[in-house]
């Protein structure tokens, strides 16, 4: 008896096992075998206890059973007497209860699932040439409405924590916004999941994806310092499991790290561990990037304009292209301006990729020449007023305190609206910048509350209308933009954006880092720095006693870049709040003259 218990509990442990493991088959051959088990029962009765003389046999009986659960009809066309009949519909409703609906419940389960896992882009995805984006946080909406400004319908990918409804929700919102509607659409693919894990990162192709880019996943989450710890280290983790993956040195991976420490970090790890080595991964501080870029936009306002607009390819674009002279770059394209020779490329200003290739049949030459004047009015006294305090305020000040050693910097927190307004009154005549930063230390629906806060206390103390200073305001959501227009400051810097359209960049071009470092960081002047971009009055560029007359744009700037011995590259003019760069016409005939109040945008070269 003991054996046989114990016998009964190994085969009831053993049939568990088997079931968790493979449930579908084993629910099937269960059900399969109650049947088997009422079809032999049935034909027993049949043969046994109904009509003598009904079967020959048992299995005369046995066939008829099956007959009865097979074919409907048969209980009718096969059933000899009462008794034979109602076994037989017995044996037939039994049948569709116990087997044939169970089989219908799990296809229709099953084909459910399978649905849902489709949608959810859940198991092997068979991909090629698409765009991974790994992590989620709030400067992936605003990448991939850069992304649809391309004209190319890219796939995307998104593997993190956050659902398709909630991706596409986010989305949808973002391009409420938009005054230009993007022409192409994302082919998009979002899977909640673990970008931590390596089996995940092989289901979604990663190893033949197009361009990685690998988004810091603590800031939108975890704004205490803990917390940004961990993040930055499951940001190391997850470059190191890409040496476990053949990515190929051409697709490039950007990865954004928190703080420059991170940054620098991922770089070391990526030239330490061997199979990172082949890889093309560059990593950037999203602080940082952030903090040098509201430092130029305090130094030169009209430049945040002018390079969010090229960045965000609503205007013209940076494009590398192969490595030409910059003589020859001016002597035969027609549709692009070069900038600057980088490594392996040289960086062009242009309206679109296509434009970037288009060439002259013959040289363009001019005996025309411009005597510089060169004295734009940098590095004079200035007053800075720093309403709040974030994770890139730092960089901010220290790009500010290299390049302008003068500047009074005063720092307020949000409380300190009316202390603030006293000393802005007695600025003088000294430029006066103030910037009301977000606080990304609180929760992510409450970063940008002290930025209206302290716009509404402002508002009642001083009319910002007639203000005799500039107000930057930097906020982290882009629903808040308008809102924020409406207090009629100088300048809403949407910082999400900015980190996204840089972040896109580093997708087309694995290199693309070094030059943006180059773009953004002017003001941190080091001897390997070859240019800056800057905007200034014409007059502080160029002697206006000589003729400033020009058959059209190619003429200027063939006689501004080589009568300044190759030192201002001009690219276009800021007018009116509009920036039009001279590739977009750059041969067409026109009688172009130049103000002394116009503002050129040019590239000086400094090394």
């Amino acid at each position: 008896m003991k054996k046989l218990r114990a016998f009964i509990k190994k085969t009831l442990s053993s049939f568990t096992v088997t079931m968790s493991e493979r449930p579908v088959l084993m629910t099937v051959l269960m059900f399969a075998g109650i049947n088997i088990a009422i079809l032999l029962v049935a034909a027993a009765v049949a043969h046994f206890f109904t009509a003598p003389g009904n079967y020959q046999n048992y299995f005369y009986a046995l066939a008829d059973a099956v007959m009865w659960l097979v074919v409907p009809n048969s209980v009718i066309d096969r059933s000899p007497n009462t008794q034979t009949m109602v076994l037989a519909a017995a044996v037939l409703i039994i049948g569709m209860v116990l087997f044939t609906g169970t089989i219908i419940a799990i296809i229709t389960t099953y084909l459910r699932g399978y649905i849902k896992q489709r949608s959810e882009a859940k198991g092997k995805l068979n991909l090629s040439n698409h765009i991974v984006i790994l992590n989620y946080n709030n400067e992936v909406t605003a990448m991939l409405i850069d992304l649809m400004y391309t004209n190319t319908d890219d796939t995307v990918l998104i593997l993190s924590d956050k659902t398709k409804d909630f991706v596409k929700a986010e989305l949808a919102a973002e391009k409420a916004m938009l005054k230009e509607k993007p022409k192409s659409k994302l082919r998009l693919i979002v899977r909640k999941g673990n970008p931590g894990s390596l089996a995940e990162l092989q289901e979604i192709s990663l190893e033949r994806a197009r361009g990685i880019l690998i988004m810091y996943p603590g800031r939108a989450d975890a704004p205490d310092s803990a917390s940004i710890n961990a993040s930055d280290y499951d940001t190391i983790k997850l470059v190191m499991k890409l040496s476990n993956l053949d990515i190929p040195s051409s697709c490039p991976v950007g990865v954004e790290a928190d703080t420059k420490a991170t940054r620098d970090m991922v770089r070391k790890v990526s030239a330490a561990v061997p199979g990172l080595k082949n890889k093309s991964i560059q990593a950037f501080s999203h602080n940082r990037k952030l903090g040098q870029f509201l430092a130029l936009s305090i130094l030169c306002p009209p430049l945040s304009t002018v390079l969010t607009e090229v960045l965000s390819y609503l205007g013209c674009i940076f494009q590398p292209i192969e490595k030409t002279p910059t003589d020859e770059c001016l002597a035969y394209l027609s549709a692009a301006i070069p900038i600057v020779e980088m490594g392996e490329k040289t960086y062009v200003l242009t309206a679109d990729e296509k434009d970037s290739r288009k060439t002259r049949a013959e040289p363009f030459k001019t005996s025309r020449r411009i005597t510089p004047a060169f004295h734009p009015a940098r590095g004079g006294a200035l007053k800075l007023f720093v309403i709040g305090q974030n994770r890139k305020s730092h960089y901010m000040l220290e790009a500010l305190k290299a390049e302008n050693a003068k500047m009074d910097v005063r720092e307020y927190g949000t409380g300190e609206i009316e202390r603030f307004c006293g000393d802005l009154a007695r600025h003088g005549d000294v430029r006066t910048v103030a910037v009301i930063l977000s606080d990304d230390s609180v929760e992510p629906e409450q970063y940008d509350a002290n930025v209206f806060l302290t716009l509404i206390e402002l508002s009642g103390l001083i009319d910002l209308a007639s203000r005799p200073f500039s107000v930057i305001a930097e906020i982290l959501e882009p629903d808040n933009q308008k809102s924020v227009e409406e207090f009629n400051i100088h300048n809403v810097i949407v910082s999400t954006r900015i980190i996204s359209f840089f972040a896109t960049k580093l997708l087309s071009d694995p290199a693309a880092e070094h030059f943006y470092e180059e773009i953004f960081s002017y003001a941190l002047a080091g001897v390997d720095e070859k240019f800056d971009i800057w905007v200034d009055d014409a007059e502080s560029l160029f002697d206006f006693s000589q003729n400033m007359s020009f058959t059209g744009y190619a003429e200027f700037v063939h006689a501004a870049y080589y009568g300044s011995g190759q030192k201002i590259m001009p690219l276009g003019l800021a007018r009116e709040d509009k920036n039009i760069f001279f590739c977009t016409g750059l041969d067409a005939p026109r009688n172009f003259t130049l103000a002394k109040n116009d503002k050129i945008i040019y590239v000086e070269y400094v090394g």
